[in-house]
């Protein structure tokens, strides 16, 4: 089963188009974590993007190919960018809150 994750994350290479099919490779990174990205340009292509901006993507993680498979990608907002910073701090808070409660049963 594949989910769709939403990613908020800065471009860290050129786009390289994949031989043979309607693809496009990039690297983003998000702190010290990077990930290599696939988009395929079935029915529309993918915007140009600059390193180092901050980028919203859509996609599911393959894992046999260690890469994310985006359907979506555009230029984030400031806004989306400082809610999605809000909800992974209420996320790690909520989570240690939890191992807390865990460990004190």
């Amino acid at each position: 089963m594949r989910f769709l994750e939403l990613i908020l994350a800065q471009v860290n290479s050129a786009t390289v188009k994949v031989p043979d099919i309607d693809a496009k490779k990039f690297n983003i990174k998000e702190g010290a974590a990077s990930m290599d990205c696939i988009f395929y340009e079935i029915d529309h292509s993918l915007p140009k993007l600059t390193r180092g901006k901050l980028y919203r993507i859509v996609g599911s993680f393959d894992s046999h190919q260690n890469v994310i498979k985006c359907v979506s990608v555009r230029e984030a907002l400031p806004e989306e960018y400082t809610t999605h910073q809000t909800c992974v701090q209420r996320c790690a808070q909520y989570k240690l809150e939890l191992s807390n409660l865990v460990r004190e049963q």
